[in-house]
């Protein structure tokens, strides 16, 4: 009885101190609200996790390393709270992860988040706009309080350490836990304010039909050597999606959402490749070290949020021997370069989902069109390859600057080079003929998207590709209601071209743009041009050609507009403007119809209600002119690029109007606040003379509104034992109370068509951790709330 009574003040002893490990002092902002104040410039889904839930890394004792704290902490917050932050005060962490073909990075769970020391000073990740003087590490973010470092090792290459690489498992991404099937369910995932050393970062996607192991998969799977043959996919690490499909174009990506990554500096991050036989694929240049077809930073899901992040430039690349291939057949060892740059930047919804093919409307969020991808303020550097590729439906990418030096005969690392350095496919580096990995700096994507302010350089080459943003078929989307607005591209590097090509256009503007190139669209085919505006007043070519549109050609071209209009008025505004919030999905939905003949585009605006401020243009829009939709139907279906048979799918009902809607989604709009909207048509003066009258969404809407109106109370909140869920619930109407988890999963009904204005919450339950209680009256109103219990 004695040692049972020991026993019992051990475990009680040991539990209050697990619990004792939640910090009291540590801050307990959303850093990415905190960052960009009031300006409110960020995604306000990202004030749905658990800041306050924190455990201080620094003094968190349960592990032998930092990489087993890591894990036992996060497993401490998903089990007992469902989620919350990991903090890691100024210091440096070290983690030597598992290096094997099932090992793991940082793998956060479903709710948890990583958070290093806010800096006091250098936060901005552009630091300089002008992209004619801006230099390789003319950036900011580079005295990060919080510093990360993944062991690199020296067994691949044969290198001693300061050569080495990291390991494959270099990364901080996500996993499952016990509550979810698969990773598509794993949301509330991301890292703030911390500078990574030598690893990158993946949030991947599920998959219906993962194949047992990469030998038996498709497309890559074959070239996977050792230990990696036999790896179980589940979309952990980078090549799940290439290696370990059943069926290789025909898979079902299952996406998560709710990531952000912010606030970063990754310096030599690499996603690396030595457990694939690079010598035998031979149907695409290979890569050089880095996979060629990753990115630095990947992130796949929608509600999808990538600011204020720095890729440097590397400062540890070197030359090694492989034997490589010529024309198909082993060329013997050849001098390599390793290079940390020639990988993609940032791949949002794209680059990764090749390996699926499933592009398709009538299956939105399969593939390239989950809702709500914003990426903005990012700094890039690349060493030929793409700076960023984006895709999804209601797209912001804005802000970024994406510094190239492109392949060639400058040795830009001032390593040793030997002459003729090869690629795995025989083609010499410093050749005329160089292959650069694509060197474009947006490679882009999707469905209702504005690409706005963005600065790049160094784009282009005297080999192959090199646009400066391009929207392409190989990813199986046509361009889909576009809007460039107020790019440029700067003027070294060799020539390129702001356009897509090989696509049918439904919707596309081209507005104040410089370029070294066209600028416009490059299709030659039926039926292939649709609302869309590419004045040549207002678009710039540094080369000082003619921005005349690119390939134009075709027959039934409709309303293509490549000079400016009349002059746009009062009398031109939309009709019909409509403001509707929707506080729990963090969106205002702005629609309108159009009421003018000679715009080239509109202007969505808001600004805080009654602020008198300058208007936030928060969207341009395309002109919506065409009404038929007689042509769809001799559009072509097949796609270009990927293995047959593939086809560029829509439902056969879909609209010319669905395509391009006078139509935007505003994920910026807080729910919490007040806010006045106004749509602007515009010509080439871009002036205020179209706009409509203002739309209000007012404290009296906001109020009244179905999804407010109830005024839900938890008492007590947090919950320690049982609580009373109280509702003003309108006379003669009935209630329905539903507790849901933080993914919207309904996990306990408390009363359905119940006439009471409140029910109880039992004791015991729950487990620990943050819930919504969502309640829905007979009436058509209803509110959803956040509890913790404790």
């Amino acid at each position: 009885m004695k040692r049972n009574i020991t026993l019992l003040f051990f475990c009680l002893a040991i539990a209050g101190a697990v619990q004792a490990q939640l910090c009291t002092t540590c801050p307990t902002d959303n850093p990415i609200a905190t960052h960009y104040g009031d300006s409110g410039d960020y995604a306000f889904w990202t004030d749905e996790i658990m800041w306050n839930v924190v455990i201080d890394m620094s003094t968190y004792s349960n592990g032998a390393n930092d990489y087993e704290k890591f894990k036992n902490a996060r497993d401490y917050l998903y089990d007992t709270y469902t989620g919350g932050v990991l903090y890691y005060p100024a210091g440096t962490y070290r983690f030597t992860v598992e290096d094997n073909a099932n090992g793991e990075g940082l793998m956060l769970k479903k709710g948890v988040v990583i958070r290093g020391a806010t800096p006091s000073s250098d936060k901005s990740a552009v630091t300089n706009y002008d992209i004619e003087s801006v230099t390789a590490t003319d950036h900011g973010l580079n005295s990060l309080p919080t510093k990360f470092y993944f062991k690199r090792t020296m067994n691949p290459m044969g290198k001693t350490l300061p050569d080495s690489i990291p390991t494959m498992w270099s990364m901080v991404g996500a996993k499952t836990g016990s509550g979810e099937a698969h990773l598509g369910e794993v949301s509330h995932v991301g890292i703030a304010w911390v500078e990574i050393n030598y690893g990158y970062v993946f949030f991947g996607n599920g998959n219906n039909t993962w194949a047992d192991s990469f030998a038996v998969g498709k497309y890559y799977g074959n070239s996977a050597i050792g230990e990696w043959r036999q790896r179980v996919p589940n979309g952990t690490h980078p090549w799940d999606n290439f290696c370990g499909l059943t069926v290789w174009g025909a898979d079902t990506a299952l996406h998560g959402e709710k990531r952000f990554v912010f606030g970063c500096n990754l310096k030599n991050s690499v996603t690396p490749n030595y457990g694939l036989n690079r010598t035998s694929q031979t149907n695409f240049i290979c890569d050089d070290g880095g996979y060629k077809w990753f990115a630095r930073i990947g992130v796949y899901g929608k509600h999808v949020f990538v600011a204020n992040n720095v890729i440097a430039k590397p400062t540890h690349s070197f030359i090694y021997q492989q034997n490589c291939k010529s024309g198909g057949q082993i060329s013997g060892l050849q001098n390599l370069r390793f290079d940390y740059g020639d990988c993609i930047g940032i791949d949002i919804n794209k680059s990764s989902m090749s390996g699926f093919w499933n592009r398709c409307t009538k299956d939105e969020n399969s593939g390239f069109y989950p809702d709500d991808v914003i990426m903005q303020d990012n700094w890039i550097y690349n060493h030929g390859n793409k700076g960023c590729e984006i895709a999804g439906k209601w797209v912001v990418a804005k802000g970024n600057v994406n510094f190239k030096e492109w392949l060639g005969v400058n040795d830009v690392y001032g390593i040793s080079t030997p002459a003729g350095i090869m690629d795995s496919d025989g083609r010499c580096y410093n050749a005329t003929n160089v292959a650069d990995f694509q060197a474009r700096a947006f490679d882009i994507g999707g469905w209702n998207v504005w690409i706005h302010n963005n600065r790049y350089t160094g784009t282009g080459s005297i080999g192959n590709d090199g646009e400066g943003i391009l929207i392409q078929r190989h990813n199986g989307v046509d361009a889909w209601s576009f809007a460039y607005t107020y790019n440029m591209q700067g003027s070294a590097g060799e020539n390129g071209y702001l356009a897509p090509y090989d696509v049918h256009c439904i919707g596309l503007f081209h507005g104040w743009n410089t370029q070294r190139g066209a600028i416009g669209i490059n299709k030659v085919d039926v039926n292939w041009c649709e609302d869309v505006a590419c004045p040549q007043g207002i678009n710039w070519n540094l080369l000082g050609d003619s921005v005349a549109p690119s390939g134009v050609g075709g027959t039934n071209v409709k309303d293509f507009m490549a000079n400016c209009g009349s002059v746009v008025t009062a009398v031109d505004t939309v009709l019909n403007l409509s403001v509707i919030l929707d506080v729990i999905n963090y969106k205002t939905v702005i629609t309108y119809t159009d009421n003018s003949s000679d715009e080239i585009a509109y202007r969505i605006e808001k600004r805080p209600y009654a602020s008198g401020d300058p208007w936030t243009v928060i969207a341009y829009r395309p002109r919506q002119q065409t009404t038929t939709t007689a042509d769809l139907g001799t559009i072509s279906t097949t796609v270009n690029y990927g293995p047959a048979p593939v086809t560029q799918c829509w439902p056969t009902s879909i609209t010319i109007d669905e395509m391009n809607p006078a139509m935007w989604v505003d994920f910026k709009a807080n729910p919490g606040e007040v806010f006045e909207y106004r749509v602007v048509t515009i010509d080439c003066d871009n002036d205020a003379a179209g706009a409509t009258g203002v739309k209000i969404i007012s404290k009296a809407q906001i109020a009244t509104s179905p999804v407010r109106n109830l005024l839900v109370k938890v008492v007590p909140n947090p919950v320690t034992g049982s609580a009373i869920i109280s509702y003003n619930l309108p006379e003669g109407q009935t209630a329905s109370v539903d507790i849901m988890d933080m993914n919207g999963r309904v996990v306990l009904n408390l009363a359905h068509g119940s006439y009471a204005p409140s029910v109880t919450l039992p004791a015991g339950a729950l487990k620990k951790g943050t819930y919504l209680v969502k309640v829905l009256s007979s009436g058509g109103s209803g509110v959803i709330d956040k509890f913790i219990v404790q």
